[in-house]
């Protein structure tokens, strides 16, 4: 969506209605949800090697999903 809006060459009807702010919001969700997503994985690995792994790993991914939520909230 981004190439076809920046694109020097590209018509002015190229975009279909969609705006660049559109193109950020979409890509910074996508961002967002990979971020949690990785930072779940990232919690959830440390059980299958042992139950004390499992809670530390689980502790890193709730201080890292706070921590995360906290830099978003906090960004203007």
């Amino acid at each position: 969506m981004l190439t076809i809006i920046l694109h020097p060459e590209a018509p002015s009807n190229a975009s279909g209605g969609a705006s660049i702010n559109t193109a950020r919001v979409v890509s910074f969700i996508g961002f967002g949800l990979g971020l949690y997503a990785l930072l779940c994985s990232i919690g959830i690995s440390g059980w299958i090697r042992s139950r004390r792994t499992g809670i530390m790993t689980s502790t890193c991914g709730v201080l890292g999903v706070y921590f995360v939520t906290w830099a978003i909230l906090s960004f203007k």
